[in-house]
This record gives structure tokens, C-alpha cells and sequence, in this order.
């Protein structure tokens, strides 16, 4: 979440309109190298929180290509660390980072443009867009991030950004709950619910909302235990062995 300086004072210079605020990105992006650059010092000061030398250290890289230090760039501007905060310009850092195949950027990206990110007097502000979120996380959910495939499975469930599709719906949400991503254990056992009616697997369906409430997540004990009143003795046991033997993939 970070933002590269404008100009030596660390001040982002107010955009008078479209052209100026693009200008201000171009300026901020391509202003010259930082000298004696360090992407390990870089890299290391960011991971201990001195993000004033990560940023010194890390703009020369990010300019030059760097992926991860884009990456790392766009998060000190998206939170105002070491630099001005501005969210339009971490934007522009993740998308450089994102255009290199660096995953990370993408479901940052995803989440950036799912709930916006400033509020609506912030000059900085990125607005929603669904369709770009659902976009960036589908990159990453068919690279295999399974919080992405979480997301992207919810998506096609609620048609937010791409059209309702119980199919691909049901096939992110199951890729993601079967890698142990919580939100998609609870998904995957409305998903089979809701979808099948009356033939609905009652025993695959107590298994993801077990798995879930496991870790406490909100509604999957209620699920659980309105699952397993509908069930006959044999198919809770049948339900609860399936529970026991799951093992969330790497």
C-alpha cells in the first residue's frame, strides 16, 4: 500500500483535473533512482517495519522492474507508510507488479477493486469496480491462490462482476474449501444445499459446515446442527467419518 514520493518535499502534488492527476502518476512512477539502492536492506526494513529506509531502498528497484518491490511500493502508498499515502498510485505499483505474473499483486488488486478503497472526498480515492475485481482475482484463483479461488467462487455465486454461474461457482468455492480456506468450507456447504434441493448430500454438506465451525466461522455450527436434524444415523456417521479423514491440501 504505497505510494513513490512526487517531488524531495514528500508532498503528492493536488491534480487539478484528469490530465494533472495523470501527470502526477507518470512523475511519481518515473522519477529518477534513489541512490545506493538495497533491495535485501530494502526488503528487510519493510519486513521490520522501518518503512522510511524500506522505501529508500526499494524505489531504485520497483523503477527498474522489480516485481516485488512494485508490490511492496504500492503497499507503503496504499497505507502511507515511508511515503504520502495514495491510493491511486499503489494502484499503478500493484498493476506493474501484477503485469509481471507477481500473484500477490493480483488478489491485492482484486480486493482493492471489490470494496474501493478511500473515502469519497479523498483526492486518491479508487472507486469499486467488480468487474476489474472479479478480473484480477480469477488471474490468481486459475494460477491456484486459494483464498482467490474463495473470492472468485463467491462471485459467480452472487453474479458480482461476472454473470451467476452455479457451476463455476460451485467449482471455485470446492477448489478453495478443499485447500482448508474457511469461508469456502461454510460456501461449499450452502453451495450443496441450496443447489441439489431434496437430493442434496446431506453428508458432504455436514462435512464442509463441521470443517468450518472448527475455526469458529460465523453460522457453520447453526448449519452443522440444522444439517445433521435432517439426517438418519447412518449418514451422520457416514458424515462425521468424512470430517475425520479430511485433509486440507497444501
Amino acid at each position: 500500500m504505497i505510494s513513490p514520493r512526487a517531488g524531495r518535499s514528500g508532498e503528492l502534488p493536488r491534480a487539478a483535473g484528469p490530465l494533472a492527476a495523470t501527470l502526477v502518476l507518470l512523475a511519481a512512477l518515473l522519477a529518477g533512482p534513489v541512490a545506493h539502492a538495497d533491495f535485501a536492506k530494502g526488503r528487510a526494513a519493510f519486513e521490520h517495519g522501518d518503512y522510511a529506509l524500506a522505501y529508500t531502498e526499494l524505489i531504485e528497484d520497483a523503477q527498474n522492474g522489480n516485481a516485488e518491490a512494485e508490490f511492496m511500493i504500492g503497499e507503503m502508498a496504499s497505507a502511507g507508510l515511508g511515503t504520502p499515502r495514495s491510493y491511486a498510485l499503489a494502484t499503478e505499483w500493484y498493476r506493474l507488479a501484477a503485469a509481471k505474473g507477481y500473484r500477490p499483486a493480483d488478489v491485492t488488486l482484486g480486493l482493492l477493486y471489490l470494496h474501493g478503497a478511500g473515502s469519497e472526498d479523498e483526492p486518491t480515492r479508487v472507486a469499486p469496480d467488480p468487474v476489474k475485481a472479479a478480473a484480477y482475482l480469477k488471474i490468481a484463483a486459475d494460477a491456484g491462490d486459494a483464498e482467490a479461488q474463495s473470492l472468485v467462487g463467491q462471485l459467480y455465486t452472487e453474479g458480482n462482476g461476472v454473470p451467476k454461474d452455479p457451476t463455476l461457482a460451485k467449482h471455485y468455492t470446492l477448489a478453495a474449501a478443499n485447500h482448508g480456506i474457511a469461508a469456502a468450507e461454510y460456501n461449499a456447504g450452502l453451495l450443496i444445499l441450496n443447489g441439489a434441493g431434496p437430493a442434496a448430500d446431506l453428508a458432504e454438506a455436514y462435512k464442509w459446515f463441521a470443517l468450518a465451525a472448527q475455526v469458529q466461522y460465523p453460522g457453520a455450527e447453526q448449519n452443522r446442527r440444522f444439517v445433521m436434524g435432517r439426517m438418519t444415523p447412518e449418514q451422520l456417521k457416514q458424515a462425521e467419518a468424512l470430517t475425520s479423514a479430511f485433509h486440507a491440501a497444501p
